[in-house]
């Protein structure tokens, strides 16, 4: 990464902050190093995370660099490069942050949480039983099928989809599974 670059305040608050915390930042996807922040190849946005196989990227559109807290965007790693878009994920790196901490905390040891593809009657349950946490259901757009939080008792619990539940091990929600 070029030095003469000035990072957004957000990107340089949140390095400082909890940057070095793998525990908070990557345990599942990785945030990159300042020293390995990168521009892409197309030369539209600098990189600050990898999804764990390299499936994906998120990103900060060159343009608003200037921006203290600028909108986040994603990036599929494709087989035709040509077809390969930064897609809006949050309005705000702030609240990408946030998500960050939030996602990862759900990789946690296996023996404190789990997977659930989940049904309507699942996710119509959590709805009912939980708080839903004043967070923008991401990626920017997708109402129908992104990603929200809730609250519980013991932990955050989140759906990525529709039919995606990230339950504690068990909760009431892994056992309908049939998860200890």
């Amino acid at each position: 990464m070029a030095s003469s670059v000035l990072l957004p305040t957000t990107l340089r608050e949140a390095y400082l902050l909890f940057g070095r915390s793998k525990d908070l930042t990557s345990r599942y996807d990785v945030l990159i190093s300042p020293a390995e922040l990168c521009v892409d190849a197309a030369g539209k946005a600098l990189i600050f995370r990898h999804e764990n196989q390299g499936a994906a990227s998120w990103g900060i559109l060159l343009d608003s660099l200037q921006d203290d807290d600028p909108a986040v965007f994603s990036r599929t790693d494709l087989v035709d490069k040509s077809a390969e878009r930064w897609e809006g994920r949050l309005e705000r790196l702030s609240l990408c942050f946030v998500e960050i901490v939030l996602s990862e905390s759900l990789h946690a040891d296996e023996e404190l949480c789990d997977f659930l593809d989940a049904d309507g009657s699942d996710v119509e349950w959590l709805e009912e039983n939980f708080v839903r946490l004043p967070f923008p259901v991401y990626p920017i757009g997708d109402e129908q099928n992104g990603s929200r939080w809730f609250l519980g008792q013991r932990c955050p619990r989140s759906t990525s989809s529709p039919r995606t539940l990230w339950p504690p091990r068990g909760s009431r929600v892994s056992r309908v599974a049939g998860r200890p």
